[in-house]
């Protein structure tokens, strides 16, 4: 068990450090990329930015940690998209841990490629539709909480979601009045304006 912040960021140094020499031997070579370690990526594991820093969220041991460096890097070195250039860039590193006997690391980076190739690519009709459908499971909630709730389910970032999906706040609006006189044609008496208290 580690016992506090500094702890954990020493280990993620070293594993930093670890990682770059044996999977990414001529990736930033010159040193201009950063490790930062937070208590809160908001939702995300980690991220590698455009700022040249890997940002890896606290909590990670072992092969875990490993597979988390690895992919962010991946990240690093290629962009931020899961597509074909990202997995081929894993793809070099499962067999680097193959090659070198890490074989839980290899299982954990195959998974994670299984995953990514099994996903589907999110679209601005995913996330609009999302919405609708997370209002009509949850027609008293908030713009806030069902943008909270679609961005954690799709894994988009706060940033992310705000700079591309600009008629998220129309499609609530335009959903919640429709949602609302549905309900009030079938039942009168009903009212989803939500309460202030």
């Amino acid at each position: 068990m580690l016992d506090d912040e500094s702890d954990t960021d020493s280990l993620y140094e070293k594993e930093y450090n670890r990682i770059k020499e044996v999977y990414y031997p001529r990736w930033d070579r010159l040193g201009r990329w950063n490790l930062e370690i937070k208590d809160d990526l908001d939702g995300a594991n980690g991220r590698a930015n455009a700022e040249n820093k890997i940002n890896l969220s606290r909590g990670f041991k072992g092969p875990y940690l490993s597979l988390l460096i690895i992919h962010e890097i991946a990240h690093a070195v290629v962009g931020p998209s899961h597509e074909k250039k990202w997995r081929n860039r894993m793809s070099k590193a499962y067999e680097t841990a193959i090659e070198i006997g890490e074989d839980e690391i290899a299982n954990l980076i195959q998974k994670e490629l299984d995953g990514y190739e099994e996903s589907i690519k999110i679209t601005a009709d995913i996330v609009y539709g999302t919405i609708k459908d997370a209002i009509l499971e949850n027609p008293e909630a908030t713009f806030d909480i069902i943008v909270e709730m679609v961005r954690r389910n799709l894994g988009i970032t706060k940033d992310f979601f705000n700079a591309h999906y600009k008629r998220a706040n129309k499609v609530f609006e335009d959903t919640k009045k429709l949602c609302s006189s549905f309900v009030k044609s079938k039942n009168p008496d009903w009212d989803l304006t939500p309460t202030k208290g």
